[in-house]
């Protein structure tokens, strides 16, 4: 589906602008739990996956939207969700060097502020207080095997370090 490849992400610098997701970012934010995430490293023409983990919170939130619609073709009601992503910090810029959208992260929500994140009263302006990279020394990451992208999803062999 097209339209699940242009909402994947959402830019934090343009949520408010795009009519795709200016009215989610004020009234349907939401976080999405994870443990870790995966990006690509581009040196010369490897490519070379990485697991990025907090270290000192195995589950963390991740700042996104949602959006709930009717397909106008056969009318069936959807749930979707979007990612915001901010500037890399120095740690991921490192990693997530390539590709179309290069040195970029997810919005890493702090556990201190996952209620106020889901608060409906917020502004514009608090809610854009909140994009900012996640303090790079709370984070790290290393090489995983290619063959994490063959593996189920919860498979916990996917985050095996690399040999």
């Amino acid at each position: 589906m097209k339209i699940r490849k242009m909402t994947l992400n959402a830019r934090c610098e343009t949520v408010f602008d795009l009519p795709s997701f200016r009215s989610a970012i004020v009234k349907k934010r939401c976080i999405i739990p994870s443990t870790g995430y995966f990006e690509f490293q581009h040196i010369d023409k490897e490519v070379i996956p990485y697991y990025i983990f907090l270290k000192n919170e195995e589950i963390f939130s991740i700042g996104g939207i949602f959006e709930i619609w009717k397909n106008p073709a056969t009318n069936e009601i959807l749930q979707s969700f979007s990612i915001l992503t901010v500037p890399a910090n120095e740690l991921c810029a490192k990693i997530h060097n390539g590709g179309k959208n290069p040195f970029r992260m997810p919005l890493i929500i702090g556990k201190q502020n996952e209620e106020k994140w889901l608060d409906n009263s917020l502004n514009t302006n608090d809610i854009k207080s909140f994009f900012n990279p996640y303090e790079n020394n709370m984070m790290d990451a290393y090489p995983v095997s290619r063959d994490f992208l063959k593996k189920r999803s919860d498979d916990a062999s996917i985050i095996e370090p690399a040999a």
